[in-house]
């Protein structure tokens, strides 16, 4: 039995390339016997982007203001104020 995990991974840039690095880490990673959980995934994005591609499955939508990294604010916003 093979176990392992991908964890902590980041991806930035156009949608179409995110997509696609998202589907080539699901398909090869699915070839080693790894599973993507995009329910454990986040999605990073402006509140008016609303071009989701269908390759980010149920990723969890949370707005810039609001996003961190290991713990660390990305931007200047709420999560940046709670430090």
């Amino acid at each position: 039995m093979k176990r392992g995990f991908f964890d902590n991974v980041s991806l930035g840039g156009p949608v179409g390339t995110v997509a696609a690095d998202v589907a080539r880490i699901a398909k090869e990673g699915g070839e080693m016997g790894l599973h993507l959980n995009t329910l454990k995934c986040e999605l990073i994005a402006h509140q008016v982007f609303t071009a989701i591609d269908e390759r980010f499955g149920s990723s969890l939508r949370v707005d810039v203001h609001n996003a961190s990294l290991l713990g660390a604010p990305l931007f200047h916003g709420a999560e940046l104020d709670k430090s």
